[in-house]
C-alpha cells in the first residue's frame, strides 16, 4: 500500500501526518506548507500564500524554488499524487475524506444530519459522536499563522453545532446517562458554551439529580460574570426556574439547538495589514456585559479603503462570542440606492424560520418583528454599506446583541454609536497587498517603481488592488509601464478598472446620497485646482456665505470624500479630485 492510500492527516488538535510507514516528522518549512495547504484542502493555495506562510522572515529570492523543493519533499513523503501543481499554486488532493480528519469529520456531521432528518436518532447519535471522537484539541492547535486562522474558526464553530446536536438526539432519545458524561468534559473544556450547560442541566434533570444541575447553573453564572461581566442567557435562566418548580423542563436548551441559528457571514477576504485595526475592532465587538443594552460600531471611511474586508475578517474572528448566531445584509444594490428596509427585515425573519411569502411595507411593524425575534440572544448583526442612520435604524436587534455596520459616514446620529474610521494603507502595506495578487518577487525587482504606483493609488486599498490585478493579468509588462500610465491625472482612474471592479465608479457612488448643493461643492473644488483650502476660500468660490458653505464641507468630510484634521484647513484627496474632473 503506497504512501497516498494510507496517508492520514490530522489537524484537529496538534498536527500529525502518518503514513503506511507511521508517523512522520516533518521539517518546521515542510509544516507550514503543509499546514496552509491543508486548511485549504482541494482549492487552490497561491503560491505567494504559501510564501507568506511559510516564511515569516524576509524571504530570499530564489524563495519560489525553495517552494517547489519542499512541494517535492512533500509528494516523495505522501504520495506525488497528493499534492497538484498549478500554474499560479498547489492543491492539496485528497482521495477520500478519512485521509483529513476535518474532512471526515465535517463528512460525519453532515451524515448525521441526514439520519436525524429520516428519524434515525440513534445511527444520528453514533455519526457525531465518532465525529467529535476525531478531535484532540483545538484545530491546528500548535500552530501560530493567521494563514489558519478563518479555516480554525470555521471548524470550531462546526464542532459546536454538532456538539449541540447530538446533546439534543440523545435527549430525544433519553441516553441521559451517556450525555451527562459527553457533557461534563466537553463543558470543562468549553465554559462558556451556555447550550451545553444548558443541555447538561436538562440531562441532569431529567436523571433526578436536580442538586447537581443547579450547581451546573451556579458555577456558569459566577463564571460569565467574572469573565464577561454577563448574566445567564433568558433559557438558561428557564430551565433553573423549571428545575426550582419540580417542573418538566419546557423551555429546553433542546429546543434552543433546534430554533434557528443563522450563519450568514460571507467568506472573510485577505486583508492586507489594518492589524491594529482588526485588534480594536475586536475590543469594540466584546459583547455587552449589560443584557438590555445595546452596541453599535460603525467601521467608516473612503470608497475603496477596505471598510468590509476589514469587518467580515473581525466578525469572524469574534462570531464564537455570538452563541446565537450571526446575520449580515448587503445594504448597497445595483442601482446605487440604499436597499430597502422591508426586505432585509423579512430576510432576516426568514433566517429565524418564518415561513418566505409576500412582505409587507409596514417597516415599523417588522422591525418589532425582528426586535422580539433577536430578544434574550446574543447575536452579531453585519450591515454592510449602510447610507444614512435613517437606513439602519429599523434593523437594529434587541438590547444585548450587537451591531457592527459599514459606512462611508461616520453615522454619528445612531445614540450609542462608537466609529472606527479607516485611514489609507501604510506603503509597506500597500506592498504586501500588490505582491499578494501581482507576486511578490515581481514587487521586489522592481520595488521603487511598485513604491511609486502605490503612491499614485493613494494609499487606496481598492486602487493597489485594481492595479496589482492589471499587472497579473499581463505577465510580461514591466511595473514601470503602469507607473507611466498612472502618472498621467486624466488617464489615471481609466487604468484603475479591471473585470467589474471600477474605482471612480465606487468613488462617485455615494453622491447620490448627498444633498445636490454639497455634490455641486465638490465639483467646483475638484475643477478649482488647490486641493488644500479654508471654508472662506471654499465660501468665495462657491459665491455663497461661509456658514453655508462650512455645512456643506462637513458634510463631505462625514462622507470621507474631504479631510479636515485641525478644523480650519481642508483637504481634496487627489483620487476624489481625479474622480470629479473625469
Amino acid at each position: 500500500m503506497g504512501p497516498a492510500t494510507s496517508l492520514s492527516i490530522r489537524v484537529l488538535g496538534p498536527i500529525e501526518v502518518s503514513t503506511g510507514h507511521g508517523m512522520l516528522r516533518l521539517t518546521a518549512r515542510e509544516r507550514g506548507v503543509l499546514t496552509v495547504l491543508t486548511a485549504a484542502a482541494g482549492r487552490l493555495v497561491p503560491t505567494e500564500r504559501i510564501i507568506d506562510a511559510a516564511w515569516t522572515q524576509a524571504p530570499p529570492p530564489s524563495v519560489r524554488n525553495r517552494v517547489h523543493s519542499v512541494i517535492s519533499g512533500l509528494r516523495r513523503r505522501l504520495g506525488r499524487e497528493v499534492i497538484v501543481t498549478r500554474p499560479t499554486g498547489y492543491v492539496l488532493n485528497l482521495s477520500t475524506p478519512g485521509q483529513l480528519d476535518a474532512a471526515e469529520f465535517a463528512w460525519l456531521i453532515e451524515r448525521g444530519r441526514t439520519l436525524r432528518a429520516m428519524g434515525d436518532r440513534r445511527g444520528a447519535a453514533d455519526c457525531f459522536a465518532t465525529g467529535l471522537r476525531l478531535w484532540r484539541g483545538p484545530a491546528y492547535e500548535d500552530v501560530d499563522s493567521t494563514a489558519v486562522t478563518c479555516e480554525a474558526a470555521r471548524l470550531r464553530e462546526l464542532r459546536h453545532a454538532a456538539l449541540e446536536e447530538y446533546a439534543t438526539v440523545q435527549l430525544d432519545r433519553g441516553a441521559l446517562t451517556e450525555l451527562i458524561d459527553e457533557l461534563t468534559p466537553a463543558l470543562a473544556a468549553d465554559p462558556l458554551q451556555e447550550r451545553l450547560r444548558g443541555h447538561l442541566m436538562v440531562a441532569l434533570h431529567r436523571s433526578g439529580r436536580q442538586a447537581e444541575a443547579l450547581a451546573v447553573y451556579d458555577a456558569g453564572a459566577r463564571l460569565l460574570a467574572e469573565e464577561l461581566g454577563l448574566d445567564p442567557c433568558g433559557q438558561l435562566k428557564a430551565v433553573r426556574g423549571a428545575i426550582l418548580a419540580d417542573e418538566p423542563v419546557r423551555v429546553a436548551p433542546a429546543a434552543v439547538a433546534d430554533r434557528a441559528v443563522p450563519r450568514q457571514l460571507p467568506a472573510a477576504p485577505d486583508l492586507a495589514g489594518r492589524r491594529t485595526e482588526l485588534a480594536r475592532l475586536g475590543r469594540l465587538l466584546l459583547p455587552v456585559a449589560v443584557p438590555h443594552a445595546y452596541r453599535v460600531v460603525v467601521v467608516c471611511g473612503l470608497p475603496g479603503i477596505g471598510k468590509s474586508a476589514l469587518a467580515l475578517l473581525a466578525a469572524h474572528e469574534m462570531q464564537h462570542r455570538y452563541p446565537d448566531g450571526c446575520l449580515y445584509a448587503d445594504l448597497r444594490s445595483t442601482d446605487g440606492r440604499p436597499a430597502w428596509p422591508a426586505p432585509v427585515l423579512a430576510g432576516f425573519l426568514h433566517a429565524f424560520g418564518r415561513p418566505p411569502g409576500p412582505v409587507g411595507d409596514d417597516v415599523q411593524e417588522l422591525a418589532a418583528l425582528f426586535r422580539s425575534a433577536t430578544h434574550g440572544r446574543r447575536m452579531l448583526v453585519v450591515l454592510d454599506g449602510a447610507e444614512s442612520e435613517e437606513h439602519v435604524r429599523p434593523l437594529l436587534p434587541a438590547g444585548g446583541n450587537t451591531t457592527l455596520i459599514t459606512s462611508r459616514h461616520r453615522l454619528g446620529g445612531l445614540d450609542g454609536s462608537t466609529g472606527l474610521a479607516l485611514d489609507v494603507l501604510p506603503p509597506p502595506d500597500c506592498l504586501d497587498l500588490l505582491g499578494d495578487v501581482a507576486g511578490h518577487q515581481r514587487v521586489r525587482d522592481h520595488r521603487s517603481d511598485a513604491l511609486e504606483l502605490v503612491r499614485l493609488c493613494g494609499g487606496v486599498p481598492l486602487a493597489v488592488r485594481i492595479a496589482a490585478l492589471r499587472l497579473a493579468r499581463h505577465p510580461a509588462m514591466a511595473v514601470s509601464t503602469l507607473v507611466r500610465r498612472l502618472r498621467e491625472p486624466r488617464g489615471r482612474l481609466a487604468e484603475l478598472v479591471a473585470g467589474d471592479l471600477d474605482l471612480a465608479e465606487r468613488l462617485r457612488s455615494g453622491w447620490p446620497a448627498l444633498a445636490p448643493t454639497t455634490v455641486d461643492l465638490l465639483g467646483l473644488l475638484g475643477r478649482a485646482g488647490p486641493r488644500r483650502f479654508t471654508a472662506g476660500s471654499a465660501a468665495r468660490l462657491a459665491g455663497c456665505p461661509a456658514p453655508e458653505v462650512r455645512r456643506r464641507l462637513d458634510d463631505l468630510v462625514d462622507a470621507h470624500l474631504l479631510t479636515c484634521s485641525d478644523g480650519t484647513y481642508y483637504e481634496l484627496p487627489e483620487l476624489v479630485a481625479l474622480s470629479v474632473r473625469s
